[in-house]
């Protein structure tokens, strides 16, 4: 069966954000996947994914926390390392004890994803790859995280494998350097990455899921997929046992949708 994920889609224009971020993982994760060839990897079908084209998912609102619109004042630039402030937040903070199956709850700021989208729309043609940055991620009683994206680092000096994007060492280097001058005081960690299908649909492939499972290994790690041709985006968390990677049902505010 295939599970219908929401995603953010809209054909009107909007001006977006361009920074460059990029996420700190380990530098063998180049090295490794290089060695890798794509043929060795089993290949299986990519699953089809079902999305809706005339209407968002979700009301055209904030989503909310508890309830409640999550609009959280902005932090300053200053403290954020960050050159403009972050505007609105999109995201869920789901009650203590829900039974959802995935192991965090994912918060956005507008300004970092909007990074995202126009960094995706840079290539209609092939991947383009970055991190995600947040403050370290809450961990609740109930043992799930509340991971909040604030900003993001686009990974540079990527080289396309047959359909894929793979990060390189000079890629990490650059993620590394980033990171440290932006969070001098480690105040932000590497809380997931993003990635570009461009015409081809939000899922993870094999090879999305072998980074995922080697090198994204916190229970809190999280992915972010684009399609800048199909005007979608889509999360991906660990489940709370951190054996499977899920498609999360994030609830979509109307500006994700206009910001195309």
């Amino acid at each position: 069966a295939v599970e219908e994920i929401p995603v953010a889609s809209d054909d009107d224009d909007e001006d977006t954000a361009e920074a460059e971020t990029e996420t700190a993982a380990p530098a063998t994760m180049a090295e490794i996947i290089e060695e890798i060839e794509l043929g060795e990897i089993e290949e299986e079908p990519e699953p089809e994914i079902t999305v809706l084209d005339s209407e968002p998912v979700h009301e055209e609102r904030e989503a909310p926390t508890h309830g409640k619109t999550v609009d959280e004042p902005a932090p300053s630039a200053t403290s954020m390392g960050l050159a403009e402030p972050k505007g609105r937040t999109a995201g869920e903070r789901l009650p203590l004890n829900h039974p959802t199956p995935h192991a965090c709850d994912v918060l956005i700021d507008e300004n970092a994803f909007r990074g995202a989208q126009a960094h995706s729309l840079t290539s209609m043609s092939r991947e383009v790859a970055g991190v995600l940055v947040g403050p370290h991620p809450e961990k609740q009683p109930d043992g799930r995280y509340i991971v909040h994206i604030t900003d993001y680092i686009i990974a540079k000096h990527t080289r396309m494998q047959g359909a894929s994007v793979t990060y390189t060492p000079e890629s990490w280097r650059y993620v590394n350097d980033v990171m440290m001058e932006r969070y001098p005081e480690e105040e932000a960690v590497i809380v997931g990455w993003y990635h570009t299908h461009p015409g081809f649909g939000i899922f993870l492939s094999n090879m999305d899921l072998f980074i995922h499972h080697n090198f994204f290994t916190q229970k809190w790690h999280l992915a972010l997929v684009l399609d800048p041709v199909g005007k979608r985006s889509g999360f991906f968390t660990w489940d709370r046992k951190q054996q499977e990677v899920l498609a999360y049902p994030f609830p979509w505010p109307y500006w994700a949708h206009r910001s195309w």
